[in-house]
């Protein structure tokens, strides 16, 4: 631990080092989305969806993507590759509309994320928020 210099009116006090660096330089690979009313739990994946290039139609219909799951479909290969690309801001997108925010588990996350697609996140705030209005 590094020592700060001593001042005349405070004592020499220990300074914690700088927490260790987020693994990986790039942007977080997946962010755990939350619905404020159900607590239901998500991993939203973030950047290139790898696995829609190899698995195409049936990672897209596990997430209820029917429309990007039956252009897969309609062009196998072509679709997959084109699709990819996109395939995990279009779920991110679609779990933000039906109601699920975003939950920091490591500080920054969520902005680092925000700030590389381009897009903000409502995060979840820890309690059950008032829906009334909503109904």
């Amino acid at each position: 631990m590094r020592k700060t210099a001593p001042s005349a009116d405070m004592p020499s006090v220990p300074v914690p080092p700088a927490p260790a660096p987020m693994p990986g330089s790039g942007v977080p690979r997946e962010l755990l989305m939350r619905h404020p009313r159900t607590g239901e739990d998500r991993i939203a994946p973030v950047g290139y969806a790898w696995s829609v290039l190899l698995a195409g139609p049936f990672v897209l219909a596990r997430r209820g993507d029917w429309s990007m799951a039956l252009a897969c479909l309609l062009l196998p290969l072509l679709g997959q590759a084109l699709l990819a690309p996109q395939a995990n801001r279009r779920h991110l997108r679609r779990l933000v509309a039906r109601g699920y925010r975003a939950v920091s588990t490591v500080p920054g996350r969520v902005s680092h994320v925000e700030w590389a697609l381009g897009m903000q996140i409502p995060r979840y705030s820890g309690r059950r928020e008032d829906i009334s209005r909503f109904e």
